[in-house]
């Protein structure tokens, strides 16, 4: 049973590769159309910042955008507010962090935005406790080790560039060498695949600093590499 009706679902950006679809997002929009829930919040969120039961038309054309876009209706200040609660409302309907914002334009314009989707985050910290500074990867809604694998080697650019200030592990450039030999003699003298020798080596270095690194993909850069090296 309908309990809010969502009828307009916006794209943003096409190009952008972690936009969710059109369709993915018409999927939640279906299941929040039958919530109680989302309807007692949505009218909230309109009732207090004296919304239109309807919400105010979405400005398509560029010459309303100065009559009805939220960042002009609302002052800064009460548009912190408004998404902060707007957070608070994706929390409580159980959906990803990344949802927020689509939450609180369909509250505001009656208009559902495709979420840009961001299951992982890389960020630089720098505390006075020591011991937490770092490189951390912040996972922001349930994944499978492949999964997490997929993300990692996707962002791995924006990792290496948050990693630069960090000091190099000792004896890492040495365990590495051991490493690629390994991978050349168990490709060499097997017919296991390199997702199978990487399987394999985080089994046996699973508490090693260099656990993450020993994915298939890198398992195949080490053995091209010492190949190469061993034809020199």
């Amino acid at each position: 049973m309908l309990v809010m009706k969502i009828d307009k679902i916006i794209k943003e950006d096409p190009m952008w590769t972690y936009m969710l679809s059109a369709t993915e997002t018409r999927r939640v929009a279906d299941l929040l159309e039958q919530s109680k829930e989302f309807e007692e919040k949505i009218n909230y969120l309109r009732r207090k910042y004296k919304i239109p039961d309807t919400g105010y038309p979405f400005p398509e054309d560029p010459k309303d955008y100065f009559k009805y876009a939220i960042e002009v209706i609302l002052d800064a200040k009460t548009l912190d507010s408004f998404f902060d609660e707007a957070r608070e409302v994706n929390k409580s309907l159980n959906l990803p962090n990344y949802w927020w914002s689509s939450i609180a334009y369909f509250a505001f314009h009656n208009a559902f935005f495709t979420p840009e989707r961001i299951p992982l985050e890389v960020k630089y910290m720098n505390f006075e406790q020591y011991p937490y500074s770092g490189t951390h990867l912040i996972i922001k809604e349930k994944m499978s080790k492949s999964q997490v694998h997929y993300w990692i080697d996707e962002l791995w650019e924006e990792i290496e560039k948050e990693m630069k200030s960090l000091p190099e592990a000792k004896g890492h450039r040495m365990i590495r060498s051991e490493i690629a030999k390994k991978i050349v003699e168990m490709k060499d003298s097997t017919s296991m695949t390199f997702a199978k020798i990487a399987d394999s080596l985080q089994k046996e270095y699973q508490d090693a600093e260099f656990y993450d690194s020993l994915n298939e993909n890198n398992v195949k850069t080490l053995y091209h590499r010492w190949k190469a090296k061993l034809k020199k």
